[in-house]
């Protein structure tokens, strides 16, 4: 018996397809935010979080030079966070969003079939050292 958590929809998240059009047509990349609303409507938080409950990737900048990625159900995003549901393992796990490099978003409220994960989620480990840390 598998203990399946709902994935609470999001008013924006009804087709992939669509809001990526609409926000691509109210971004005018010439047009300067006049307010605070206008600033976040064309922020990649704002991207984010119209794609709630779509399954993403995103990729983390660690260090110097090795990304990280992390997989799974949009649930949360906001100015600074972005927060991944793993149906799996029934976890959430949430992200700084500074770090974030590049986020691919399926038009799928599942995790694809025929997904596999580049680095099952984890920074690849060099020996006994610890990630972005040199071992002289």
């Amino acid at each position: 018996m598998t203990n399946e958590t709902a994935i609470p929809s999001s008013p924006y998240s009804d087709d992939l397809d669509a809001v990526m059009e609409q926000l691509a047509e109210e971004m005018n990349p010439a047009a300067v935010p006049e307010n605070a609303d206008e600033y976040y409507t064309e922020s990649l938080s704002e991207v984010l979080v119209r794609s709630i409950g779509y399954f993403a990737v995103c990729e983390f900048l660690i260090g110097s030079g090795g990304l990280v990625e992390k997989y799974g159900i949009l649930f949360a995003a906001g100015n600074n966070f972005v927060t991944l549901y793993d149906r799996e393992n029934d976890s959430y796990t949430t992200c700084d969003l500074y770090s974030l490099k590049f986020v691919t978003i399926y038009n799928s409220h599942v995790r694809p079939s025929w997904f596999t994960p580049r680095q099952g989620g984890r920074a690849p480990q060099q020996g006994n050292s610890m990630p972005g840390r040199s071992t002289r």
